[in-house]
């Protein structure tokens, strides 16, 4: 069975609400709860690489203890083995009173995750992505984009040692982003009223897929190239 006879799409995941205009989507520290997740294999090339359609999988990332802002310090622990940084757009929605979630607007993304753990035991595959994810220094309240370039630089003792780039948006994913929310918004048992969900929309660019080994104090340094949004985040081995 194809994944189309699965979902039936009704609702409008990517409509942006006036009405919202008011919300600050990064106000969860004192108001609500956050929901991390992020999907996977979306987008139709990775580092500029073009990759085969396996079907999308989605993946639990946590809540807003996990969410990182520009030029924090990501901690990795031993156990992670080592780790990779993603680089993508990620979409916020606020779930109002009656259970619908409301699109808010896009950002920047890094998702950090255990990459080592999944490479030595492939059943770790999920749970090493319970990591951090850090978020761009504003927010777009406007539709996804059909294309957009992302950028990302691995500085390390002041020196660019690697820089990546990759295509996102609309038109570089294999399915509509509309179908694909479905899969996460029919499962009401996950919604609370006030909720805010991050959710990851598939990584452009991949230090991993790229071969590139983090190491201690490097910076990851990204942004959307032709919009005024970047990030900088420390990483730190061993905490």
């Amino acid at each position: 069975m194809t994944i189309n006879n699965h979902v039936k799409n009704q609702y409008n995941y990517l409509a942006i609400s006036d009405e919202l205009a008011r919300i600050d989507p990064f106000f969860f520290k004192n108001n609500c709860s956050a929901f991390v997740s992020g999907f996977g294999n979306t987008l139709k090339s990775v580092n500029n690489q073009p990759k085969k359609n396996k079907g999308f999988d989605w993946y639990y990332k946590g809540n807003e203890n996990g969410l990182l802002f520009n030029n924090d310090t990501m901690y990795f622990p031993n156990y992670g083995f080592w780790s990779g940084f993603e680089t993508e757009i990620l979409t916020v929605h606020y779930i109002d009173q009656n259970l619908k979630p409301h699109y808010v607007g896009y950002t920047l993304a890094i998702d950090a995750s255990n990459t080592g753990m999944r490479r030595n035991c492939i059943s770790f595959q999920n749970i090493s992505h319970l990591s951090y994810t850090g978020l761009g220094d504003k927010l777009l309240r406007k539709p996804l984009p059909e294309l957009c370039e992302l950028q990302t630089n691995i500085i390390r003792n002041g020196n660019i040692v690697w820089t990546g780039k990759g295509l996102t948006g609309t038109k570089n994913m294999w399915n509509s982003p509309n179908h694909i929310f479905e899969y996460l918004f029919r499962n009401k048992m996950l919604l609370q009223p006030g909720m805010i969900f991050y959710t990851l929309t598939g990584a452009a660019i991949s230090t991993d897929k790229a071969g590139i080994r983090l190491q201690n104090n490097d910076i990851c340094s990204s942004k959307i190239v032709d919009e005024s949004i970047s990030i900088n985040l420390n990483y730190c081995e061993n905490r």
